[in-house]
């Protein structure tokens, strides 16, 4: 065992240990001797980290300080120290043995209170020294949807009040101390603010920085400025979103375009370099006796499988506290199937997923019924009643890997647009994030109103009043159109789709209503899927191996408002809907052909003809008229969807 010569009398020795072996930064407390003035740094249980602990061999600093630094993970051998001192030993006083790990300051739930608000409080702590200082600090934590602040006393910052270290949980204090009955509560001054949420600080340029242990000196650590929603689209930035939750990479991850929405990228993460994520504390995500959901598009380069490798897990996210019941969460692919677990409280779905595809998957937790959900593609999976409730109060959140089977357990391929929602997702709203690709509502915008945030852009087009709901979008001459590209779903073959408008059309006896061509100009393919034959009947297709499949609708008047929308099934083929009644259908199922790439829609207009399947019954060329409430869906909408949609 490793000995550092201490000259500094009695006291306590502290080391801390940096080190991308080690994960997270540790404090050493060991007695010195009066007499020798040595100490041997032995390893202290009591602020175990990932398995580590001090073996003979590794070197520290016999000094105050030194240059700090992190170590490769092939040289355990040479640690650098960041410090070591020496604290003065504490004078007698009373010990408090036990604390509470969570507070509600609030005697009564606020009412009337806007989700998202923070609530404020402070906290008065007196740590016992010579000069009774007093230690206040300022926290701020959302308000749940129960009414109360719940603050959490954080097990990370190592402050051992169970090994002699006294401290005063009351607003006063006395030389002579207090009992330990009287000491038993945490003491909340009773004044509280309520604030809204902060607006969201400006994106910060990202730089790929090395990975960094986690230094936690507070002794009482708050979630701070926690949003409700927590995004990482991964568009070329390891921050989240509102950037509160900033992360940094392990071992050199890297993006990929594009991304399961198009126009950015996916956070691409290669499993034998061991590349995953840390979202580092502070600030804390406090999921423990929560209800939550987390969701993420993933598409993996190959998947473990314990009978085809000897490895099962597959990382998307994880919070670790210990490998401990309800003390571990990880939302994971286990043998190919999902899987949801809190450490020895799981839930595994039944689908078998597969590489090179692109999956929506859901994790969500209801601590009212204590129920676990998985989801693939918005449709259910798997779920579990009563599981949890998951208890961890500490931990750094992971992105592709977690601390079970760990280091076994690295995503290896894409991982985009992680959500996290500090409340239950039901089944509809995890369809809708699953399956609604583009959503226009035209209303004096081209902005989505989906989540995947595909915002249009056209030419040569107006809004008009007169639109079905509300305004509506008119294009005005020969060349005028909107347009929805980098759509990743519907550019892949025989994945399910339908699409939805509102027409009013001004000419009916030729014109392009929705045209699908390749986001890039290299590759030779087109489907004109809805417009008017030159009868004046509506014409729908769809590409098959084979070509074009082609359906005749009716002849659809001018100047009214008409519902119409196409739907795609390798089971049910191609059918079309006018006012929410089904008016034809393909004679046969057949697979949907297509590119393989990213592919543009384009309203209004046919801007190119390439491919097998772009002729059929559709007269191309310029639609005339006016459109409104354009969706695109990548499933098969039920003929109770598609009635809703022509009967809002």
């Amino acid at each position: 065992m490793s000995k550092v010569t201490a000259k500094f009398g009695a006291g306590v020795i502290e080391v801390k240990k940096i080190g991308q072996i080690s994960r997270l930064g540790r404090k050493f407390k060991r007695s010195v001797s009066k007499k020798t003035r040595v100490i041997a740094l032995t390893h202290d249980e009591s602020v175990s980290q990932h398995g580590q602990s001090i073996v003979s061999g590794e070197q520290y600093s016999k000094t105050r300080s030194l240059t700090t630094g992190c170590v490769a993970a092939g040289q355990p051998d040479h640690v650098q120290v960041t410090h070591v001192k020496i604290i003065p030993k504490p004078k007698s006083a009373i010990t408090l043995n036990n604390i509470p790990t969570v507070f509600t300051p609030l005697a009564s739930p606020l009412r009337h209170v806007p989700s998202g608000s923070l609530a404020e409080s402070e906290i008065k702590l007196k740590k016992w020294n010579p000069s009774h200082e007093l230690q206040t600090s300022k926290y701020k934590t959302p308000v749940n949807n129960q009414g109360r602040a719940v603050f959490q006393y954080d097990r990370s910052s190592k402050w051992n009040v169970t090994k002699g270290e006294p401290y005063s949980l009351l607003p006063s204090w006395s030389s002579a101390g207090t009992d330990f009955k009287s000491n038993k509560e945490l003491s909340l001054q009773t004044a509280t603010s309520l604030c809204p949420p902060p607006p969201p600080p400006p994106a910060p340029v990202q730089q790929q920085q090395p990975h960094r242990p986690l230094l936690i000196a507070n002794i009482f650590f708050l979630i701070l400025n926690t949003a409700v929603r927590i995004l990482w689209t991964f568009d070329n930035t390891l921050d989240d979103f509102y950037g509160i939750f900033p992360a940094v990479g392990s071992n050199g991850p890297t993006y990929k375009s594009p991304g399961i929405n198009g126009y950015g990228s996916c956070l691409y993460l290669n499993a034998s370099a061991s590349q995953s994520i840390d979202v580092l504390s502070p600030p804390f995500l406090s999921m423990a006796y929560t209800s939550f959901s987390l969701s993420a598009w993933i598409k993996a380069t190959t998947l473990n499988n314990a009978a085809v490798n000897g490895l099962s897990d597959n990382g998307i996210f994880g919070q670790y506290e210990q490998n401990s019941q309800d003390l571990s969460l990880h939302t994971i692919v286990r043998n190919q199937r999902l899987y949801f677990g809190f450490y020895g409280d799981d839930t595994q779905g039944n689908q078998l997923l597969v590489s090179d595809t692109w999956y929506h998957v859901a994790y969500v937790y209801d601590y009212s019924t204590l129920t676990q959900n998985v989801y693939v593609d918005g449709v259910l999976d798997g779920s579990n009643s009563p599981r949890g409730p998951y208890k961890g109060t500490v931990g750094n959140m992971t992105i592709g890997t977690n601390e079970v089977f760990f280091p076994y357990n690295y995503w290896n391929g894409c991982l985009d647009q992680i959500s996290y929602f500090s409340r239950v997702k039901n089944a509809t709203e995890v369809l809708y994030d699953a399956t609604l690709t583009v959503a226009y509502s035209f209303n004096n915008t081209l902005l989505d109103d989906g989540p995947m945030g595909i915002n249009g852009t056209g030419i040569n087009f107006a809004y008009t009043a007169s639109g079905r709901i509300s305004t509506g979008l008119t294009l005005l001459t020969t060349v005028s159109y909107v347009q929805a590209g980098g759509l990743v779903l519907l550019g892949t073959s025989t994945r399910p789709y339908s699409m939805s408008i509102w027409i009013n059309p001004t000419v009916i006896t030729s014109g392009n209503i929705i045209h699908v061509a390749p986001t890039t100009t290299s590759i030779s393919w087109s489907v004109p899927m809805l417009g008017f034959i030159n009868t004046g009947n509506l014409g729908a297709q769809g590409c098959s191996p084979s070509g074009s499949v082609s359906l005749t609708g009716p002849v659809v008047p001018t100047g009214i408002w008409t519902h119409v929308a196409i739907t795609y099934g390798n089971s049910n083929g191609l059918r079309l809907w006018i006012n929410g009644t089904q008016f034809g259908a393909s004679s046969s199922a057949y697979n949907y052909t297509a590119p393989g790439v990213p592919v543009t829609v384009t309203l209004g207009a046919s801007l190119s003809s390439a491919g097998p399947c772009s002729s059929g019954v559709i007269a191309t060329g310029q639609y005339h008229g006016s459109l409104d409430e354009f969706q695109l869906h990548s499933r098969e909408l039920s003929s109770t969807d598609i009635w809703n949609l022509a009967n809002p």
